[in-house]
């Protein structure tokens, strides 16, 4: 005796389901994983910038380079991994977020500037106030990173 077609697509609907399901979970555990491995990265970032000592320095950029495969093991997207470098540079005093949107002040050396050198000044909101010519759009901030890369300044413009 076959199936019939409404049987069918019961059978397919629970298979599809199951599959959501599957993925939901796999993408919770990955997310677990690199989120994991990214904290541990900064942790070991924030101990690298207070250290002086050389042993100490070779020790904690050997076990930033151990956390390398960690990252690898989560397989991050192309996007995921650049937003992920932009949070971790987020307290970097040249980066700027306003409206959503992410820029960062370049060193100004070298034959490349961004805006193509066009001057901006940028009000961040601690109260410092930047004029560069230097300034590179790097792009909108995608919704699930706001949280993490929240606006530091309230204007950028032209100068």
């Amino acid at each position: 005796m076959g199936m019939t077609p409404r049987g069918l697509r019961r059978l397919d609907d629970g298979a599809r389901h199951e599959e959501a399901l599957e993925r939901r979970r796999a993408a919770a555990t990955a997310r677990l994983d690199l989120e994991t491995a990214v904290g541990r990265v900064n942790e070991l970032q924030r101990e690298l910038s207070r250290t002086r000592n050389e042993a100490a320095l070779a020790g904690i950029a050997a076990r930033i380079g151990a956390q390398a495969h960690e990252l690898e093991r989560a397989a991050l997207c192309f996007g995921c991994h650049y937003w992920h470098g932009a949070i971790a540079l987020a307290g970097d005093p040249r980066s700027v977020r306003v409206g959503g949107v992410h820029r960062f002040i370049g060193d100004g050396k070298g034959s490349s500037r961004g805006h193509y050198g066009a001057r901006f000044v940028v009000e961040f909101l601690d109260g410092r106030t930047v004029t560069t010519a230097d300034l590179w759009h790097q792009g909108e901030i995608p919704a699930r990173f706001r949280d993490r890369l929240p606006d530091n300044a309230r204007a950028v413009r032209h100068a």
